[in-house]
């Protein structure tokens, strides 16, 4: 079984799209949304990693789309380690 780690940057990510969510779109949206990103970060991903894209001129980086935002990570032979988790709008060369 694939085992899904977090980066601290990751962990950042996901506390402040949850702040930002229910600042703009309340509590129930915030809780639902995370459990989406969750949910494709620890199942999705590690299901079809091989389906991501690789991110150009980041060997080794990947990326998978969830709503609006991209799940960056690394594929190592029991781990996924999920780097970034990025709005759609950001750069992701500032980020990586």
């Amino acid at each position: 079984m694939t085992r899904v780690r977090y980066s601290k940057d990751a962990e950042r990510d996901l506390s402040e799209i949850v702040q930002y969510t229910i600042e703009t779109w309340g509590v129930n949206q915030a809780s639902r949304y995370l459990d989406l990103l969750q949910q494709t970060c620890e199942q999705i991903v590690p299901q079809h990693a091989h389906l991501a894209r690789p991110v150009p001129k980041r060997p080794g980086l990947f990326a998978w789309r969830c709503e609006r935002h991209m799940v960056y990570f690394r594929r190592f032979q029991a781990v996924i380690q999920i780097v970034r988790i990025l709005h759609e709008r950001m750069l992701p060369e500032s980020y990586l």
